[in-house]
């Protein structure tokens, strides 16, 4: 007899073993269905939340940078510049900000690549930007060239008159540099080089004065001096 009651018991308990098992199964689909739509949720938030945020702006101020070397005395062309934008505390005074600015000017030094450009580097009246006032820019031929190689603008210099050696400018500040070009032939003996100096207006006239009444001589001695 109890053989027999054996699998009734079973059948009588079976349906509620089967009932719990599909509970459980059913709890945990619900868990697994609440956990992936709040990971939906998040991404969901997340990618609105992108898409709102402002993109960060490059701060910045305009600046013209050398691209290409060029020599002294050359004229910059567009492919030589470009445009970058700078923290405004490397925008240095009389910076240019459009490479139209230094389209077709006259190099007044050496201009290095990555030099940010400024109104100072070209020959011409902007040239004495920044310098003391009373200042003027004079054109000085030089006794011997073989002195330019080593001036750079922003030296300091000393101009002597040939033969008597007397100071005529004691702290000429150098604007620009005009190398001779050795590839001419029967130059006059100016064109053997010369500088644009920062003189006074006395240094100036004593200059003048200088050039007029000299006779035979092509230009001033140059002695460099400490900056």
């Amino acid at each position: 007899m109890s053989d027999d009651r054996e699998p009734a018991r079973w059948r009588e308990r079976l349906p509620s073993i089967l009932g719990s098992r599909t509970r459980r199964a059913a709890w945990q689909r619900t868990k697994a269905r609440r956990v992936l739509s709040g990971v939906l949720a998040g991404a969901a938030v997340w990618l609105i939340g992108a898409q709102l945020t402002p993109h960060p702006v490059e701060v910045g101020v305009p600046v013209v940078v050398v691209a290409r070397a060029v020599p002294i005395g050359i004229a910059v062309s567009g492919s030589d510049v470009r445009t970058e934008l700078r923290p405004p505390t490397q925008r240095p005074e009389g910076a240019l900000t459009t490479a139209q600015e230094a389209d077709g000017r006259v190099a007044a030094g050496p201009l290095a690549v990555g030099e940010v450009l400024t109104t100072g580097r070209f020959t011409g009246p902007a040239l004495l930007t920044g310098l003391a006032a009373g200042l003027v820019a004079m054109s000085v031929p030089l006794l011997d060239p073989g002195i330019l190689p080593a001036v750079r603008p922003a030296d300091s210099v000393r101009v002597l008159a040939p033969g008597t050696g007397q100071t005529i400018a004691a702290g000429a500040r150098v604007l620009s540099v005009d190398l001779p070009d050795p590839g001419l032939l029967g130059t006059d003996p100016g064109s053997s080089g010369r500088l644009v100096l920062a003189v006074s207006t006395d240094e100036a006239r004593a200059l003048a004065a200088a050039m007029a009444t000299t006779t035979g001589v092509t230009g001033f001695v140059l002695a460099l001096q400490p900056p």
